[in-house]
């Protein structure tokens, strides 16, 4: 099992669906602007006749309110699936945070905190030569399976 990069792997999804739940409220908020505006300014581009014709299409009110329905539930999907993956994320937190050993504590501090080993050492309370040294007898593949 390789749970350093699985974590990883999880924090990136969370990155991901931070980035999906962003865009789908900054295009409810395009289609709410859409609908103060009223339908004149409403067009779009027909696709489905020659370029350069110069012919624009309005879009419908019940169009634009029927795509911020089906957004709105997505966005919501989304934020359950976010939120679900937070709490995934803080568990496995609690159970790295509680590894015993002062390798498994070297591990999750340089590869899940990104710390530096003067840094490590310093909370730890060892010397940074110590502390270099067990960094490198774990090395990153040992640490991968904690």
């Amino acid at each position: 099992m390789n749970c350093i990069d699985n974590y990883k792997d999880l924090c990136a999804d969370i990155d991901v669906h931070k980035c999906i739940i962003e865009d789908i409220e900054n295009e409810l908020i395009q289609l709410q602007k859409l609908l103060l505006r009223g339908p004149k300014e409403i067009t779009g581009i027909d696709y489905s006749r020659e370029p350069g014709s110069g012919q624009v299409i309005h879009i419908s009110m019940d169009r634009i309110l029927d795509r911020m329905n089906r957004i709105g539930v997505r966005l919501e999907v989304e934020k359950k699936i976010l939120e679900s993956k937070f709490e995934t994320r803080k568990k496995i937190d609690e159970v790295l945070k509680g590894l015993t050993g002062l390798d498994a504590k070297v591990a999750y501090m340089r590869d899940i905190q990104e710390r530096s080993l003067q840094e490590i050492s310093d909370e730890l309370g060892y010397s940074y030569n110590w502390i270099s040294k067990i960094s490198s007898r774990i090395g990153k593949n040992k640490a991968k399976h904690i």
